[in-house]
């Protein structure tokens, strides 16, 4: 009996510290993931917002397809930088303001999060792209032509062609306007039948049936996650102050427990939220190192920091309630040892006291009577 009793509290040790563990680790991933309220802080993050602005004019070079300026880019200096292409994201962020940001992405946030908590069968958003487009071309054509009047002369035989691409340029074709160029790239873009209507729509997008049945089911369970292994540290919490040699014993060795898994998770935790090594993406194939650098490596340091901040607090929070158990236990102690002192020195005192005699008593008695 004494074997079994011991088998299994090596078994409820083994188990409390393994759920503790996954409940620590779990929980601040779970809380913000399933909540769509931590994405949409996520997104409308000072740092993403600004962010958005330093990619849109990568974007509107991607978005013109022309390439006419390869043979100046090949020939001329390479101490000459270009475009500066800060004065044309600081020109966009007076169109594309957070709240014209926040306003696009919500409503995708929204749909997809109203599908995992089964309030539709499916997705459901449509984002239109291009309601600024023409703004945006405007506002960004004034330092454009301001940027490219400081550039130097292309060699002659570059010579301007539609497809010329002004924000990548090194140069200026010789007898080219620079206002000509820059309003003929505005004019494309904005009449282009490829973006002139861009919109993001769930109607769009083709969803595997498979998919659209377990995804809500996964998003459940991560939901209850938490609780689950919450609900097992429990369980195992009181196994093993059950199973120990004595209550007092059990609840020593669940502080340990306590403060072990949570410092040790809060370790990790503090760790994730203070280190650059798991947001560097610019090796990844076919990112774009403004989009990189700007947009996707700020985002997911907030995304880290927010849930290794979470974490940290929970794990803290564990750790503390496995010290006051201790501390508990440690003041108990010294308040039972006191009392025992006082017993034995009250003992001790009453056997040194001697009895009084009979003559004693005799006196005392008299006394009493001649009152």
């Amino acid at each position: 009996m004494h074997m079994l009793k011991k088998i299994s509290f090596w078994f409820a040790f083994s188990l409390l510290n393994t759920a503790l563990l996954l409940a620590l680790v779990v929980t601040p991933v779970s809380t913000h993931l399933t909540n769509r309220e931590s994405i949409k802080s996520w997104v409308s993050n000072p740092e993403v917002l600004d962010g958005v602005s330093e990619v849109v004019p990568t974007i509107l070079s991607d978005a013109f397809e022309g390439d006419g300026n390869e043979v100046g880019l090949t020939q001329v200096s390479e101490q000459i930088i270009g475009v500066n292409l800060n004065e044309l994201a600081d020109a966009s962020s007076d169109i594309l303001t957070p709240e014209y940001i926040t306003q696009k992405l919500y409503p995708v946030i929204d749909g997809v999060y109203d599908w995992l908590e089964g309030k539709t069968d499916s997705p459901e958003f449509n984002v239109v792209l291009s309601d600024k487009l023409t703004a945006l071309a405007d506002a960004v054509g004034g330092p454009l032509k301001s940027e490219l009047a400081k550039l130097p002369a292309c060699p002659s035989n570059l010579v301007y062609t539609p497809d010329f691409n002004p924000i990548e340029a090194l140069c200026v074709p010789p007898g080219t306007d620079v206002n000509f160029i820059v309003d003929e790239f505005t004019r494309q873009i904005t009449t282009s039948p490829d973006i002139a209507d861009i919109s993001f729509s769930s109607d769009d997008m083709e969803f595997d049936e498979e998919l659209l049945t377990t995804a809500p089911l996964v998003y459940s369970g991560a939901s209850n996650l938490p609780y689950v292994f919450a609900g097992v540290a429990l369980l195992f919490s009181v196994a093993v102050v059950l199973l120990s040699k004595s209550t007092r014993h059990g609840l020593r060795n669940l502080s340990w427990i306590y403060i072990g898994n949570g410092l040790l998770v809060a370790l990790s935790f503090w760790i994730l939220g203070n280190t650059d090594a798991f947001v560097n993406i610019n090796s990844a194939e076919g990112i774009s190192p403004v989009v990189a650098d700007n947009l996707i490596e700020p985002f997911i340091k907030i995304v880290l920091s927010d849930i290794a901040r979470t974490g940290l607090l929970i794990s803290l929070s564990v750790a503390a309630i496995g010290a006051a158990i201790l501390l508990a236990l440690y003041t108990h102690h010294k308040i039972a040892h006191e009392q025992d002192e006082n017993s034995k020195k009250t003992t001790k005192a009453k056997k040194e006291t001697p009895a009084p005699t009979s003559r004693q008593e005799a006196r005392y008695l008299n006394k009493i009577a001649k009152k």
